[in-house]
């Protein structure tokens, strides 16, 4: 059984991705947050599986693509982010995010 988790947050700039992860830790909505958050390690004992769970924010932007394709090729499982206010962010997902990520030969779990 897998001892850790890496669960990676990818999408459209602006969607909210580093807004969710702080809402998670903070159990608040923060309104001013940096762009991206720092990697979040969630301890084993604070899960019901026991296992540490690594939760990660990226950057769509195109001069942070290298540093975005590592971390899809490390997740465990990708969330792709849109925005309920912009419907082109969700539109993407099947013409931009699943392509994008299959083009890198990735095989793990995508969550909405």
């Amino acid at each position: 059984m897998r001892r850790d988790v890496r669960i990676l947050l990818v999408g459209d700039d602006g969607v909210g991705k580093s807004t969710l992860i702080t809402s998670l830790i903070k159990e608040t909505y923060i309104s001013n947050i940096q762009h991206v958050v720092p990697e979040v390690t969630i301890p084993p004992e604070v899960t019901p599986e026991n296992v540490t769970t690594h939760i990660v924010d990226t950057s769509a932007r195109p001069e942070n693509r290298e540093q975005l394709e590592t971390e899809i090729r490390k997740a465990h499982v990708i969330c792709i982010v849109y925005s309920i206010s912009d419907p082109n962010t969700f539109n993407r997902l099947p013409i931009f995010w699943l392509p994008y990520i299959r083009s890198l030969g990735v095989n793990v779990p995508i969550v909405l």
